[in-house]
């Protein structure tokens, strides 16, 4: 059959179709290979010839319709098949204008083409180094209310303090402080140390005085000052003439405030109780007038704390409006460290609302495809950000945000739940799976071998993926070990095991107490399972009974299942997709790895207890006779054996030969044995075996246990 392939380019604010040589192969690729993350990321990207003969689509020519409108990252769509099902959309990443010297357009002699390729948007990200704004800094710069905001984030050789507010000015900086400090907030990229002279100053926009205002700041000290001292964090003054001091003793905070004749209208000392500022805190002074009555708050949040505490003095006079701010550096506050002093003007907006915490803390604790879905929106407004039926919260949890590029955000997010994160399908943008929506899925394609199979399929022996002492590493330093050391794939020599076989995950979970084992018991059932894997299947379009519509219904993270390949069906998870159409013919590669250890059930899936198997554990063959075929089955847990009866239709598989078993005898026990006489038929799968006393039986199509 003859396939027909077409090419769209969005020019023009429309989709417009390319002519392509028809003979000539089209291929596209999306996904990665298996059993790796040093692959990742692998973009998306298809290739075709387009037709030239014209010269009217070589982009360079000023005579070709693609001239000036159409170039580097132009939107472009890969359609195949009957109903040009869209098989890929991408970026174009380059034309290639090929000419035979004998070429003449209006002769309609020789052939001229462009060799065209596409490629997702993560081809482009690869090299974006720079570093996505912190978590903090996105936040306050979103407050409309903003009269001035210095988030101390500058580099080491920084001779001013830069203010985000539009119309402001720089801060000041003298004496030295020692800028681009890596102990920081959770959500901010690094702060700034304050030595003794040094003097940080600046001036907030010009504001109305109602309604009142607030100030912000956050920091950390290495040591309080001894008792009856105070070692000032900021100093600010008011359109009033009011003077405003924000101090740290031995105890507690002090915020004094005087009068432009120097009279003292405040001093308020609220506590510390368990939260000093010698961890990171984040503080806020809201300031309200109301009947000649001046209201001032003082509120502060410890980082991953559960509340905000603080206190709240009053006096009599006028609240103002912000106008300048001061910090010097002395002996007693030597050490301390800033991070984004701003100030607001009215009381709507609160520094320390849910959003400013969850930006402080660096949004500790966030579902990954909300992080995923959160930095595309800030770094690429627009693009698509799909997340696999929307859920969100099946994602894992992660630890703060890091200072990092966006590409390496990404792959944090992917790295850390475990799924797939790729270039999308049908949209220019991505589309994450999270690992518990690919666990416990019924096959979306089902292949019969040989006849939908193109050869080679076999394994690799040399290729099979083996990690049976896994260890997960959390960002922050933690980890969690887990091994395997029994059984055919453990750490032991062969023949009782397979040797040691040691690899790293890296990942950024919120919960390393139980999250890490978790992880590093996922990547180990990952990395040991035994028997045969296949590293990909090829399907052919024009030889087997496999559709076309059965083939693009298949995607990235989806199990397929090949039957009729002994001795029991084959589950693989597809983790990449290869589209071939050449000579008029078409095939599909699917890069797989084995699906066995995402096939879990659930309690109380189906119809009800007793749908799923959950394995036979230490089963094994005691006897077998031939007339009539039956087994004794043995095992020291009484869950390993049937309930007694006929009627039965389990599945099981002894050395390779599969069974049915029809009916199950009374269950007996004697020398802490369970034993249960089962009625068979031999030989499902065209395998038989000489049955030896000891041999495992397991269970056909089990389940693993999933939440």
């Amino acid at each position: 059959m003859k396939w027909t392939v077409q090419l769209q380019l969005y020019l023009s604010g429309a989709w417009q179709a390319i002519p392509l040589y028809s003979a000539a192969p089209t291929k596209s690729v999306r996904g990665n290979a298996p059993y790796t993350t040093s692959s990742w990321p692998r973009p998306a990207e298809f290739s075709v010839e387009i037709n030239n003969d014209t010269l009217a689509y070589d982009p360079e020519r000023p005579e070709s319709v693609l001239y000036g409108v159409a170039g580097r990252s132009t939107p472009a769509r890969l359609r195949v098949g009957a109903g040009l099902v869209l098989r890929s959309q991408a970026e174009a990443a380059g034309y290639k204008a090929v000419r035979t010297g004998d070429h003449k357009p209006a002769a309609k002699r020789g052939r001229s083409s462009v060799l065209f390729t596409a490629a997702g948007p993560l081809q482009r990200l690869q090299g974006w180094t720079d570093l996505v704004a912190s978590p903090m800094l996105v936040t306050i710069t979103a407050r409309s209310t903003r009269i001035g905001h210095w988030p101390m984030e500058e580099g080491p050789r920084a001779s001013v303090l830069g203010n985000t507010v539009a119309g402001g000015t720089s801060g000041t900086v003298a004496g030295g402080p020692e800028f681009a400090q890596s102990d920081r907030p959770a959500g901010a990229r690094q702060t700034l140390r304050s030595v003794s002279g040094c003097r940080l100053s600046g001036t907030f926009v010009a504001a109305p005085a109602a309604p009142g205002w607030q100030l912000s700041i956050s920091l950390k000290v290495p040591t309080l000052p001894p008792t009856g001292s105070y070692a000032r964090i900021l100093r600010w003054t008011t359109s009033n003439g009011y003077s405003w001091t924000l101090e740290y003793g031995a105890v507690g905070f002090r915020l004094v405030v005087t009068d432009a004749a120097g009279s003292t209208l405040l001093s308020s000392s609220p506590g510390y109780s368990t939260w000093p500022p010698t961890q990171w805190i984040t503080m806020r002074v809201r300031v309200t007038e109301s009947a000649g009555t001046v209201t001032a708050a003082v509120g502060w949040y410890v980082q991953g704390a559960d509340a905000t505490t603080g206190v709240t003095g009053s006096f009599s006079g006028t609240a103002g409006a912000l106008r300048a701010w001061s910090h010097d550096g002395s002996g007693l506050n030597a050490g301390a460290l800033l991070s984004h002093l701003y100030g607001l003007t009215g009381i709507t907006e609160d520094p320390v609302d849910l959003n400013g915490l969850k930006s402080f803390n660096g949004f500790d604790g966030e579902y990954a495809a909300v992080r995923y879905q959160r930095i595309v929106s800030q770094v690429l407004p627009g693009m698509a950000a799909w997340v696999a039926g929307d859920a969100l919260d099946q994602s894992a949890r992660m630890g703060p945000q890091p200072v990092a590029s966006l590409i390496d955000i990404l792959r944090d997010c992917r790295d850390t739940d475990g799924g797939r994160l790729d270039d999308a399908r049908s949209d220019n943008g991505f589309n994450m799976i999270p690992l518990k929506l690919m666990r416990g899925r019924e096959p979306i394609l089902t292949l019969v071998y040989p006849s939908d199979v193109m050869p080679p399929f076999e394994t690799d022996p040399a290729s099979n993926y083996v990690a049976n002492t896994v260890t997960a590493k959390n960002r922050d330093g933690g980890e969690a070990t887990k091994s395997l050391t029994s059984g055919a794939m453990s750490t032991q020599l062969a023949p009782a095991g397979v040797g040691e076989s040691k690899t790293t995950v890296n990942v950024n979970l919120a919960d390393e107490r139980f999250d890490l084992p978790a992880r590093a018991s996922w990547e180990l059932a990952r990395g040991t399972i035994a028997g045969r894997q296949f590293r990909s299947v090829t399907v052919s379009l024009d030889n087997g009974t496999v559709t076309e519509v059965q083939v693009n219904s298949v995607d990235l993270g989806d199990p397929i299942k090949i039957v009729g390949y002994p001795p029991d069906d084959i589950y693989l998870w597809v983790t990449g997709i290869t589209d071939n159409v050449a000579a008029g013919l078409r095939s599909v590669t699917f890069d797989t790895e084995s699906y066995e250890v995402m096939r879990v059930g659930t309690w109380g899936d189906g119809t009800g207890a007793g749908v799923w198997r959950w394995g036979l554990g230490q089963l094994t063959v005691d006897d077998v006779t031939s007339t009539p075929p039956t087994w004794i089955v043995s095992s020291p847990e009484r869950f390993d054996l049937l309930n007694p009866g006929s009627g039965k239709s389990l599945l099981v598989t002894a050395g390779g030969e599969r069974v049915r078993v029809t009916a199950a005898g009374a269950v007996t026990v004697a020398a802490g044995l369970y034993t249960q006489s089962w009625t068979v038929v031999r030989s499902v799968n065209g395998v038989i075996k000489a049955q030896t006393a000891g041999t495992p039986v397991v269970a056909v199509d089990a389940r693993r246990w999933g939440l």
